[in-house]
């Protein structure tokens, strides 16, 4: 393991020194690179038993090493994709790659056409909403808004259903009617979403305090993931950064956490890159109770694509939640907001995407440096084959 570790080293330092204009060599180590940051996931994650997928299992003493696994996963996590239903097979694979391993996987879509059919816990478990203006990229951030408030909706629906359960055992034994939940979700004050979810099957009774149903109760959830439907997550290595002593100790203080890969605008404004954040339970209750209508913080009017500033503006302005960043201990990105390829070479042309070099307030890395050997996240795996090759590379099972 050791001596894997050490070529890996050697094969660092000669790619920092390659020179730029040296196409062969370009050709050469674009894809060995590649490879090397996927030994680089793998090394870790055969190194650190704590923290890898359920799957690897000490057969010798299971039950202990299960007991480990379990309480490094005692934070309950949401995870909750972004797409639309041309889209729709490529958020079934990111369920099949990686979201089966949160302990949800919501998918939020214009359109079903056939997704609940393909994911891990079908109908439940996807979201048709259209927010207003419009399905498109270009309104991410009432997207955003009108799933925070389905999301609101929801846990009002659960806090009635509790409230009529208390009511009734009050007043003593009665059987219990058997009925289809079915609702629709509408904001008629500012015609904010239209959404409809059907949970529960034909016969079956609605239970208060049955924990995550075919309703998504946030307050069932310690930690919520958001991102779109290009990127790969390693829930593994997220359940490892949220057991660190610091991140550990703030939330089971209740504080407020947005984190994942921090940026600073032109006008020195922090936020949360929108390829991949996370939102604690505090974060989020606030969010939903308090914030989303701030017309002075919260733009809740505005229809624009940059809906990780404007959530970061929200929170930073109505309730005071700072954007954490998450670099490991040697300083180096556990949420990747560039894709291996990007990171390796095209950042090295200044004319490269403007928008992460001017918004990093930080250096740009070089070799392996580039990505953390614990990375919770790779954004843009744009296509199928990507993700297959990733989710090998790091958990070892084809998709």
């Amino acid at each position: 393991m050791l001596s894997a570790q050490r070529q890996i080293n050697e094969e660092e330092d000669t790619l920092r020194d390659l020179p730029l204009d040296d196409s062969d060599n370009m050709h050469r180590s674009h894809f060995e690179s590649r490879d090397m940051l996927r030994r680089k996931l793998r090394l870790w994650n055969e190194d650190s038993r704590d923290s890898t997928p359920v799957r690897c299992i000490n057969k010798e003493n299971p039950r202990t090493v299960e007991q480990s696994v379990a309480e490094k996963r005692k934070y309950r996590l949401l995870c909750v994709t972004f797409t639309y239903v041309k889209q729709n097979d490529k958020a079934a694979l990111l369920n099949k790659a990686w979201g089966t391993r949160c302990h949800r996987h919501i998918v939020i879509t214009n359109k079903d056409n056939g997704l609940s059919d393909k994911i891990a816990g079908g109908k439940k478990n996807v979201v048709e909403l259209t927010p207003m203006g419009g399905e498109g990229y270009s309104n991410m951030w009432q997207k955003t808004r009108a799933t925070l408030l389905y999301f609101k909706k929801q846990q009002e629906v659960r806090t009635r259903q509790n409230e009529e359960a208390a009511k009734t055992a009050e007043a003593g034994p009665t059987k219990p009617a058997k009925k289809r939940l079915s609702f629709k979700v509408r904001s008629e004050k500012d015609g904010l979403l239209d959404a409809q979810h059907k949970g529960g099957g034909e016969g079956e009774e609605a239970e208060p305090n049955m924990g995550p149903g075919d309703e998504i109760i946030l307050t069932a959830y310690d930690y919520i993931f958001f991102a779109g439907d290009d990127v790969l997550l390693i829930p593994e290595n997220l359940h490892r950064m949220v057991n660190e002593p610091p991140v550990e100790g703030m939330h089971q203080m209740g504080v407020p956490l947005h984190f994942g890969y921090r940026q600073i605008t032109v006008a020195d404004i922090p936020f949360i890159s929108g390829a991949g954040y996370v939102l604690n339970s505090a974060a989020l209750q606030l969010m939903t109770l308090i914030a989303l209508n701030d017309k002075a913080a919260c733009s809740p009017d505005l229809h624009a694509s940059a809906e990780d500033v404007y959530l970061a503006m929200c929170l930073q302005k109505a309730l005071g939640v700072v954007s954490r960043d998450t670099r490991d201990a040697f300083g180096e990105d556990r949420f990747n907001i560039l894709n291996v390829d990007m990171l390796m070479w095209e950042t090295r042309d200044i004319a490269f995407s403007w928008w992460w070099r001017d918004y990093r307030d930080r250096p740009v890395p070089r070799g392996l440096n580039v990505m953390s050997r614990d990375s919770i996240l790779i954004h843009y795996i744009q296509t199928d084959d990507d993700l297959r090759k990733w989710t090998e590379a790091v958990y070892g099972t084809t998709i």
